[in-house]
């Protein structure tokens, strides 16, 4: 497997592995009108314009297996939450038949390294609350559980963070 930055080629594969994830994922945890509007064509549409953007930030990239078929994707931007230091993790998104395969360690890894080569040693994502499964991935990398929370469209969700990303790195290598 390797890591590449994802391009507006990938729109459609992008798209189709973010509905899947979201439908293997989160069947119990959302809201079902928010998941009828999570289609592929719906998600085309926006992969399109967001990896045709041109900015530094977002970053997105993905991990492609030997074949080049991308398995697994990540998003990587500036802070959209007041208050918080470092850079957020947006998403990373793995579809079930991908997981437990180290698609998603080589997407945070990298996502760690981005962030400290952005001059960052600290980095957040907010996880459904619900999501076991991702909290258990987090924490066995070194994040903590903070004590914020949010609710949005009937959705809550937990703050995690690392706070010395460096540290967290070797302790990982």
């Amino acid at each position: 497997m390797r890591i590449r930055d994802l391009q507006i080629d990938d729109a459609a594969v992008v798209a189709r592995l973010h509905v899947q994830t979201w439908h293997d994922t989160y069947q119990e945890m959302m809201p079902p009108e928010m998941l009828a509007r999570m289609t592929i064509e719906n998600m085309s549409t926006f992969w399109r314009q967001a990896l045709a953007s041109g900015h530094e930030w977002p970053q997105n990239f993905g991990a492609e297996n030997e074949k080049g078929e991308l398995l697994g994707w990540c998003s990587l931007g500036k802070p959209r939450t007041e208050n918080k230091k470092g850079l957020e993790l947006w998403a990373i998104n793995i579809p079930k038949a991908h997981q437990k395969l180290g698609v998603g360690k080589m997407l945070l890894l990298e996502a760690m390294r981005r962030v400290r080569a952005a001059g960052e040693n600290a980095m957040y994502l907010w996880v459904v609350d619900k999501n076991q499964n991702a909290i258990d991935f987090y924490l066995r990398f070194g994040a903590a559980l903070t004590k914020e929370e949010k609710a949005e469209r009937g959705v809550r969700e937990i703050a995690m963070e690392w706070s010395d990303l460096e540290c967290e790195l070797e302790k990982i290598k």
